[in-house]
């Protein structure tokens, strides 16, 4: 299967972001090298993580702009202000991080949850909540 947008850091880019840092740090290559192989984990789970967002803002930007969408007649975005649970109401609303964070789910949940009120009108975290 072919892939999209993949992104591969190497050791220049490691030293260069090192001497524009506040720190101005000057690092030799096999320090950058070994940077890279002790944290390549990290990186590679919080790029992840970053591209499930902002995947999914352009994908809805995408397709709203192509095919027109609108939320479906049975609820849709409507449903969001009729919450009074403040976490409920942070999932509703355009939160960044740290709202995500505040509710104990990840980004990605919040972002499925959202897309199911927006298609179907109804959360499933406020079901199974109360």
């Amino acid at each position: 299967m072919k892939t999209y947008a993949e992104v591969a850091w190497t050791p220049e880019d490691v030293i260069s972001y090192a001497e524009m840092a506040p720190r101005e740090r000057k690092l030799t290559e096999d320090e950058a090298r070994d940077f890279l192989v002790e944290n390549q984990k990290y990186l590679r789970d919080r790029l992840i993580e970053l591209g499930w967002e902002v995947m999914g803002d352009l994908l809805w930007s995408w397709l709203d702009e192509r095919d027109s969408l609108q939320p479906e007649e049975s609820g849709g975005l409507d449903n969001w202000e009729k919450c009074e649970d403040c976490v409920h109401g942070t999932i509703h609303q355009e939160g960044d991080q740290a709202d995500c964070e505040a509710v104990g789910l990840s980004s990605v949940q919040i972002a499925q949850i959202r897309d199911d009120l927006y298609r179907t009108g109804t959360c499933p975290y406020y079901a199974w909540k109360h």
